[in-house]
């Protein structure tokens, strides 16, 4: 098994990041406001999770 800094799938992960950020002039809220609108553009391709309800628990059990 690859470890996490030679694994190629993560590197190539880092790289899409970094251009991403590049293309976003390195402003974090226009990064962010690219991946909305490509989660809007690609919305027929990405999976939802509906979370599990013992996850939100917000008191412990007794």
């Amino acid at each position: 098994m690859n470890s996490p800094n030679n694994d190629p799938v993560m590197a190539e992960i880092r790289q899409i990041r970094r251009d991403l950020d590049r293309e976003a002039g390195g402003d974090v809220h226009k990064y962010f406001e690219g991946l909305r609108e490509d989660q809007e553009k690609y919305k027929d391709r990405l999976v939802s999770v509906t979370p599990n309800r013992r996850a939100l628990k917000t008191e412990p059990e007794r």
